[in-house]
């Protein structure tokens, strides 16, 4: 009997092994199989979007019932921020800097998307005539709208602030979309909703009177793209300001394209009048077209544009230079205590004209206009303006003095300079200022007056292994800039 009890007692603890391995089995099968798979409709890895500019993508994940989740974050909120709503999201340019945006699934953290986003300083864009004048003496506002296929698009247009006033009339509104002059808004609004099905470019005309009687038109251009179509956004006329002896003018050619599939931006130069126009790289690899030029005429240009990753789709697009005569400005921008200030955009902003410079390594700068009054505005913290009425009516120097900016130094090289050299980080003073900055060895960080700590998380290879690793800096700049030197505690290899 006692052997028939051990038989059975045997029999029944195989029997639970087995049951709990096909659990086990079962379980770490379903795990798996969770999530499929995880897309962002649309989105490349990499995203050059201007300050100001927004981004929507829709989300797609394949899994069971329920498991569909997914978060978003972005690394620089401060740069770009990222607003979720139902499969939506929505990427908008801040300031100028750098940031990743990550996508998950909730079910899966192995599931994701990144995209790398940069946003250059805005004035680098090439000048133009904005507002123009029309015939009849009206003020011509443009105002752009980025969407892709089948995207939901809902919004109140407003007057700019600087021409606020009412609105009179909608003409041309694109097919798919609706338009209409908003009764139950806190200000003359039009409400627009609507969806666009074909790619392209399409442009919505809205009259406005200003408070002090003047005609205003609106041109609403909104920019569709999907992945078979090319759209390049660039102006007609470009004005560039210059001299047939020694003044030389210089500046990226504001042409965006949007659409197409996956891969960088590659442009080649078709008509090149007299040479100036060059092709340069941005940072995150696409193309970028430069023009030089010292002598007064009108150029006109052709250039042919493609993905890297498919040559056969391509466009052509036109434009033309007018080169008048103009009148340098030269100086330097300099920290409270005369320290240089480099790689930050000035913007020379007239009733009829705008230009822009970006200072060098040693502060300098240098920029061609024409005659007039204008307002030279910098923003080298955020929330920190700087602005200086000038009268360019003969060559001068312009020195910018931001005597509410520190500057702190990096003193240190973060991680082992063999494998990372750069880190991100979000930096904050007593009153809850923050900003994002990627820095390294040698780089700096331009402050207003307080006491910053800089602070992340994150991964780097270090030794051969991927290990976790935070990094802090410390910096009074209460009366003074500050040297640091940074503190980092490696955290071990990262568990998989």
């Amino acid at each position: 009997m006692k052997k028939i009890f051990r038989v059975l007692s045997i029999v029944m603890v195989m029997a639970l092994a087995l049951t709990s391995i096909s659990f086990a089995s079962l379980n770490q099968v379903d795990a798996k199989s969770v999530v499929k798979s995880l897309k962002v409709k649309g989105a490349k890895k990499k995203l050059t979007l201007k300050v100001g500019k927004n981004k929507t993508y829709t989300v797609v994940v394949k899994a069971k019932k329920g498991k569909t989740g997914f978060t978003v974050k972005s690394s620089n909120k401060n740069v770009v921020s990222v607003k979720k709503k139902g499969k939506k999201i929505t990427l908008k340019a801040l300031k100028r800097g750098s940031a990743k945006v990550t996508v998950k699934a909730k079910a899966d953290k192995k599931k994701k998307y990144t995209i790398k986003v940069n946003v250059p300083t805005v004035e680098t864009v090439t000048p133009k005539v904005i507002p123009q004048e029309s015939s009849k003496k009206e003020l011509v506002l443009k105002s752009e709208i980025i969407l892709t296929t089948g995207q939901e698009y809902k919004d109140y247009l407003t007057p700019y602030p600087e021409y606020e006033g009412e609105f009179k009339s909608i003409q041309d509104v694109p097919k798919g979309l609706t338009a209409e002059i908003a009764k139950d808004y806190y200000c003359s609004a039009i409400r627009v909703e609507g969806a666009f099905e074909e790619a392209g470019k399409y442009t919505m005309t809205v009259m406005s009177e200003t408070k002090d009687g003047k005609a205003c038109k609106y041109l609403y251009i909104f920019i569709v793209s999907d992945e078979n179509h090319i759209i390049i956004d660039c102006e007609d006329v470009i004005c560039a300001a210059c001299d047939d002896d020694d003044i030389k003018d210089t500046g990226i050619v504001p042409a965006e394209v949007f659409g197409g599939p996956n891969g960088n931006i590659r442009f080649e130069i078709l008509d090149n009048p007299q040479g100036i126009l060059s092709i340069e790289k941005d940072v995150v690899d696409n193309d970028q077209i430069r023009y030089s030029i010292n002598k007064t005429g009108t150029y006109n240009a052709k250039i042919k544009v493609y993905r890297e990753s498919n040559p056969n789709l391509f466009e052509v697009f036109n434009f033309k230079i007018i080169a008048k005569p103009g009148i340098r400005v030269t100086g330097r921008m300099t920290s409270k205590t005369g320290k240089p200030i480099s790689g930050m955009g000035i913007g020379a902003n007239s009733p009829n004209y705008t230009h822009g410079a970006i200072t060098d390594e040693n502060g300098y700068y240098t920029i061609a206009l024409f005659k007039g009054e204008y307002t030279f505005l910098t923003e080298v913290v955020r929330g920190v303006e700087k602005s200086i009425k000038v009268n360019v009516d003969s060559k001068k120097t312009v020195n910018i003095i931001q005597d509410k900016v520190f500057v702190i130094k990096i003193n240190s090289n973060i991680i082992d300079p063999k494998t990372f050299k750069e880190w991100y980080g979000v930096y904050t003073n007593s009153d809850g200022y923050t900003g994002p900055q990627l820095v390294g060895k040698g780089d700096t960080i331009y402050v207003k007056a307080g006491n910053y700590s800089l602070y992340t998380l994150g991964q780097a290879e270090i030794d051969g292994q991927l290990c976790s690793y935070e990094a802090t800096i410390e910096a009074n700049c209460n009366n003074n800039d500050a040297t640091v030197e940074a503190q980092v505690t490696n955290k071990g290899p990262v568990q998989n």
